[in-house]
């Protein structure tokens, strides 16, 4: 059941069992508080570090990953955590955390079923939900040239610009599309891309003052 589960899974459970008790209960307090930096899991796993130091990466992912697959099946955090514990209890015993994974489980069900979980979780899917990702983009200008019959010289210049996109879907898929594109595309471009950076500046600022936390996508 392990292997279902993901070698780097069992390794952050191993992980948060091994972090000490106090420091769990400290976690605890930080999520419970409700600050602005639960919509941003790299905010999160920087905050959690004071804590638990390098453990926090661990932390990040079993919370969100945790928190997703239970708002997906309409799941139980307790259900779910007791579930983990039968798949994982051989793994546990051997490697002696079994009672200090147990002793967690009430804290980290209070963890799981926070709002700041919650939000955590949903804000994670939204930021990063879209068949494709931008890696990179350029606009290349050539020119293509029309010979004469008898190829001695050029006649006649096309210039063309193309619009070349690298992207990648949730498999980490690569992909390179090229568009040509007319000096209208172009200014459309320069048009829209002004407008969406208006908009965002807009939405950042009537966030930040109603005081609701707000995260801009950014690769």
């Amino acid at each position: 059941m392990a292997g279902t589960l993901g070698k780097r899974r069992v390794e952050d459970i191993k992980t948060i069992a091994s972090i000490p008790i106090e420091k769990m209960s400290a976690l605890l307090l930080i999520v419970e508080a409700k600050q602005k930096f639960h919509i941003s899991i790299e905010d999160f796993i920087e905050r959690v570090a004071e804590i638990v130091g390098d453990d926090a990466d661990a932390i990040g992912r079993f919370v969100v990953g945790v928190r997703r697959a239970l708002d997906e099946t309409k799941g139980e955090a307790e259900q779910y955590l007791a579930d983990l514990l039968s798949s994982t209890e051989e793994d546990l015993a051997e490697a002696g955390l079994l009672d200090a994974w147990i002793a967690k489980s009430e804290i980290l069900q209070k963890v799981l079923d926070s709002e700041t979980a919650i939000v955590l979780a949903k804000s994670s899917e939204l930021y990063y939900l879209a068949s494709h990702h931008l890696h990179s983009f350029k606009i290349i200008t050539d020119v293509r040239p029309v010979f004469s019959a008898d190829l001695k010289e050029s006649i006649a210049h096309i210039v063309k610009n193309h619009l070349y996109i690298r992207i990648s879907d949730d498999s980490e898929n690569e992909q390179l599309m090229t568009v040509s594109i007319g000096l209208d595309d172009i200014r459309d471009l320069l048009n829209q891309a002004n407008r969406a950076l208006t908009k965002t500046q807009t939405l950042v600022e009537e966030a930040e003052r109603g005081k609701i936390p707000v995260r801009v996508y950014d690769v």
